[in-house]
């Protein structure tokens, strides 16, 4: 599997637990931000997808949708550490890339991870001390 492939499976898996937290969360505010997560997590998606079938003229399919989370708590700590890999990730794919066209959207996505981690630490705080 290259590493575009990986992209596109990571966060169409990414997009559908997300969801799941934002039907599972009762906080009006952290229904949002997890909204705009997932939201985040479809664009990357299909950024990455439109940069696959440009250079293989066709899309990624076949993905599986995952299983899902039992602990809102352990879903938020491990989706904490892979947005913090997902930047990393990311950052070596924009290096990676010749052109801007084809970096920008590892470059966009590794913004947006590591927002999404900042934004998963408050969440992880806010869940412990109501807990």
């Amino acid at each position: 599997m290259s590493d575009l492939e990986k992209a596109i499976r990571d966060e169409y898996q990414a997009y559908y637990l997300y969801r799941q937290l934002e039907k599972e969360t009762d906080d009006r505010r952290w229904k949002e931000v997890v909204s705009h997560i997932y939201e985040d997590e479809k664009a990357h998606y299909e950024m990455f997808q439109q940069l696959y079938f440009l250079q293989n003229g066709r899309y990624v399919t076949g993905i599986e949708k995952p299983k899902p989370f039992t602990s809102i708590r352990e879903f938020l700590f491990t989706a904490w550490e892979d947005e913090l890999e997902a930047a990393d990730f990311y950052k070596t794919l924009v290096l990676r890339y010749a052109t801007p066209k084809q970096a920008t959207p590892f470059w966009i996505a590794m913004h947006d991870e590591m927002e999404h981690a900042i934004r998963l630490q408050g969440y992880i705080h806010w869940y412990d001390e109501r807990s």
